[in-house]
């Protein structure tokens, strides 16, 4: 797992595996990374992700990533009772950048401007959407669309 990034009470992390052995422990294996994770910081008040983008030639294996996703968000729900944020691809980059079309490079760049500087661009996405989520809380809900989970 990459580090936790912390500005002010917003964390931002991402995780990778070396697992080759078969899509469905790869899955298992960062789900637990991220769960892992999500425990070992203070007691949440919300989650963001960064939702799926639309599925194409280039989307890769939808299946997986909807799986990981779905236990993650499980966690958060069922067991941590942390209300969830969705904001799609396109939105997050109009939030962060001021542009849906944005580059990875303008994700990155935006990050810095801000005083954070993302080793990847998977990290800057990571930290858009946790200041995405922060906003929220804050009751400066951006003017993008989003959806909000809570828990039963």
């Amino acid at each position: 797992m990459l580090p936790i990034k912390g500005t002010g009470n917003t964390y931002s992390f991402t995780v990778g595996t070396d697992n080759k052995t078969s899509d469905t422990w790869r899955t298992l294996d960062l789900a637990t990374e991220v769960i892992e994770a999500i425990d070992a910081l203070p007691l949440q008040s919300i989650a963001t992700f960064e939702d799926y983008g639309p599925v194409g030639r280039t989307s890769g294996k939808i299946t997986a990533r909807a799986e990981m996703c779905g236990i993650i968000k499980y966690h958060l729900l069922c067991v941590r009772k942390v209300p969830i944020i969705l904001v799609a691809p396109k939105p997050l980059k109009q939030y962060a950048c001021g542009n849906g079309n944005a580059k990875k490079e303008q994700m990155l760049n935006a990050a810095n401007a801000l005083g954070v500087f993302p080793a990847t661009n998977d990290e800057a996405d990571a930290f858009h959407a946790a200041r995405f989520g922060r906003d929220i809380l804050a009751g400066n809900a951006p003017k993008f669309t989003f959806q909000r989970i809570n828990p039963r």
